[in-house]
């Protein structure tokens, strides 16, 4: 599969998005800070977490059956 067209209308649409924004009746929009990312032990901590849940999830007895 081809991405040319794809990046084709990519590439058409942030060069109509930088024409446009000189003109003088242009929206301004203030910038917005970026959002602030989860440490990196935290995201490993909550990725092995469930893993672990979906996995204990499957291994579980069925409804009913006796411990």
């Amino acid at each position: 599969m081809s991405t040319a067209p794809i990046a084709a209308f990519h590439v058409r649409a942030v060069a109509e998005r930088e024409v446009l924004s000189a003109r003088p009746d242009a929206p301004v929009v203030a910038a917005q800070p970026a959002p602030t990312r989860r440490h990196r032990l935290e995201r490993s901590r909550t990725g092995l977490a469930s893993v672990l849940h979906r996995a204990a999830d499957r291994v579980a007895p069925a409804y009913g059956a006796p411990c």
